[in-house]
C-alpha cells in the first residue's frame, strides 16, 4: 500500500489524534506516512513525563536522512500490543476523515475513495460510498442526486467509526 496519491498530511490531524507508535510504524510501513511525519509528530508530543521521554526526544532531534525505525521499535516495547486489525481500521478512518475534510482540493474524490478501498482490501464498511458498489435497498427512494447520498453515507460512516474507535475528531 502507498498512498502518496492522497499527500496525506499528518500534521493536519495529529491535534485530534493521538497515535501510538505501533500505529506510526504500522503507517511508515504501509507508506502512510514519511519519517519526516514520525519527527514532526514527536516533536509535538514532547513533555515531562511522556513514556520513553528520551526515546521522543532523540526521534524529535533526527534528521529526515537517519533511520527512525530503532527508535520506534523501542517506543512499540513500552505499548500495550495493538491489534493489526484494530490499527488498519484506525487508519482507514483517519485517512477517510482527511479526505473528507479536503475533499474540495480534489478533481475526483471518489476516485480516490475507491483507490483507498482497494488498498484497505475492500472494507464492507465504505460499499456504501464507493461508486461501483450497488446501492442498498433503502437507498432506492432516496431523492438527492448520487454524489450527495454518497457523502451523506460517507459522512455517516465517519460518525459511527469515531464513536466506535474512540476518536473524538471533529
Amino acid at each position: 500500500m502507498d498512498l502518496a496519491y492522497l499527500k496525506f498530511n499528518l500534521s493536519e490531524v495529529q491535534e485530534r489524534v493521538y497515535f501510538t507508535w505501533q500505529e506510526l510504524q504500522n503507517a511508515l510501513t504501509h507508506k502512510i506516512i514519511k519519517k519526516v511525519d514520525v519527527i514532526k509528530y514527536a516533536t509535538f508530543i514532547l513533555k515531562d513525563g511522556l513514556l520513553g521521554f528520551d526515546i521522543v526526544l532523540e526521534i524529535s532531534i533526527l534528521d529526515v536522512d537517519e533511520d527512525v525505525s530503532i527508535y520506534i521499535n523501542q517506543l512499540v516495547k513500552l505499548e500495550l500490543v495493538q491489534e493489526e486489525e484494530f490499527i488498519k481500521e484506525k487508519w482507514l478512518y483517519v485517512i477517510l476523515w482527511f479526505l473528507y475534510n479536503n475533499k474540495n482540493k480534489y478533481l475526483d474524490v471518489f476516485d480516490l475513495v475507491e483507490r483507498i478501498y482497494s488498498d484497505f482490501d475492500y472494507p464492507s464498511k465504505m460499499s456504501d460510498f464507493v461508486r461501483f458498489m450497488p446501492i442498498s435497498a433503502k437507498d432506492f427512494n432516496y431523492t438527492g442526486s448520487y454524489q450527495t447520498r454518497m457523502l451523506r453515507k460517507w459522512e455517516d460512516y465517519l460518525i459511527s467509526e469515531a464513536i466506535r474507535l474512540k476518536i473524538s475528531i471533529t
